[in-house]
């Protein structure tokens, strides 16, 4: 999920984060962490958890961008076929949301009182209004 809330942040799709978030809070993620994801430092990941957010970020925003430090740094902590599976995750991700954002899904009401009732500040969702 720390892919998923990761991307869908980056790409403002608020279906996915508010139903992302959801999961990673029942998951255990903390609120500070979601409503964080994307800051240099957010609180409650560890080093591969990090790792993870970083490259998930930069194979979403700049494929073409990932410096071999960073990905050196992923290989020393995943089996290639993690690798490739944390690729696919994130881009399946966006793809996803960018097909929820085109269709114009709407967010169901639960979703949203459930993030709320968990504490995650209304901030945290996109809602930018793009459709006209």
């Amino acid at each position: 999920e720390i892919i998923v809330v990761t991307v869908s942040k980056i790409n403002e799709c608020p279906y996915c984060t508010v139903h992302h978030s959801n999961r990673a809070l029942e998951l255990g993620i903390t609120k500070e962490t979601i409503e964080a994801i994307l800051d240099p430092a957010p609180p409650g990941l560890d080093h591969k958890e990090i790792l993870v957010r970083d490259f998930t970020r930069l194979a979403i925003e700049r494929p073409w961008g990932i410096r071999d430090r960073l990905y050196d740094a992923m290989e020393k902590n995943f089996s290639h076929s993690e690798l490739v599976a944390i690729t696919i995750r994130a881009n399946l991700a966006s793809l996803f949301n960018k097909i929820n954002m085109a269709l114009q899904i709407d967010i169901e009401t639960e979703a949203v009182e459930e993030l709320s009732n968990h504490g995650i500040s209304m901030e945290h969702i996109p809602t930018h209004k793009i459709y006209s």
